[in-house]
């Protein structure tokens, strides 16, 4: 859709998928997203946007007749996929990296380009692993972010990622949330290292609670924010973070965790989420 017209708002109560069905099934292509706690549709043409509310309104008054057929929710399928970019192309490219990243720490047989990702370059002299300095490589301030070290630590912050990086660039756009992954990643690794000095550590987990922290407190800010959590969500994650900084989780063989990557990447989200949700109410 090159151009955006803004067809219909309506509250985020109402389900527009059979709407949607029955516009893609007329060949009006359109999107569906969130803003100011609102549902928005758009489309690319003002003709369409007349037809919209012109459908919409038929619709509401049940005078609209809809059949939807399996080739139309097959194409309507396919189009949700194909957008899936479009949509979230930041919160996408985060995952596909931290894919990437998993490969790099997990599969390849080479530790050197593991050690190029790293806060803390590191090499193997006489069977013990030896941390050299970060110089002015100031990329490792956010790159450990990719790395993953097991398949349960990537499937868990990918799943978190596409929920609450989705959610916020749908809100504030894709700027917005690529400004905060670099904000919080770089002040989640730089907590570890400076909890634990060099070590070898990675994971997209503070970003996540960095993540976690705006989305709670920008909604408790702002009234009319988009970004409102489950409380059982949220209380879910903040239980959690507790259970790992207590060490039961590595007590029972999971490993270590980067507690003061979680913590940093809590406040510093923590932190943007007062300046959104105050910039958000004044508006």
């Amino acid at each position: 859709m090159k151009g955006i017209v803004e067809a219909l708002r309506v509250g985020i109560t109402v389900d527009l998928m059979p709407l949607s069905t029955y516009l893609f099934q007329n060949n009006i292509p359109h999107r569906i997203f969130e803003d100011k706690g609102h549902q928005v549709l758009a489309v690319s043409k003002d003709t369409d946007a007349q037809l919209v509310k012109g459908f919409y309104t038929a619709w509401q008054r049940g005078t609209l007749e809809m059949r939807v057929n399996s080739n139309a929710r097959y194409k309507l399928n396919l189009v949700k996929l194909s957008n899936l970019g479009n949509q979230n192309p930041v919160c996408l490219s985060l995952i596909l990296l931290s894919c990437l990243g998993f490969i790099c720490a997990y599969w390849l047989p080479s530790y050197e380009l593991v050690s190029w990702l790293t806060f803390s370059p590191f090499t193997f002299e006489a069977g013990r692993i030896q941390f050299g300095s970060i110089d002015y490589q100031y990329w490792r301030i956010f790159t450990p972010s990719f790395l993953h070290f097991g398949w349960l630590h990537l499937v868990f912050n990918c799943l978190w990622l596409w929920e609450l990086g989705g959610k916020i660039e749908r809100s504030f756009g894709s700027l917005v949330l690529l400004a905060q992954f670099f904000s919080i990643a770089a002040m989640s690794n730089l907590a570890q290292s400076m909890w634990t000095g060099p070590s070898l550590f990675g994971g997209m987990s503070g970003v996540v609670y960095g993540l976690l922290g705006f989305c709670w407190i920008e909604s408790r800010i702002n009234p009319a924010s988009s970004l409102c959590l489950p409380s059982v969500l949220l209380w879910f994650m903040l239980g959690w973070l507790f259970v790992c900084m207590v060490g039961l989780v590595e007590a029972v063989g999971f490993g270590a965790i980067a507690n003061s990557a979680h913590v940093g990447g809590l406040l510093a989200g923590a932190f943007l989420g007062v300046i959104a949700g105050f910039w958000r109410k004044s508006a």
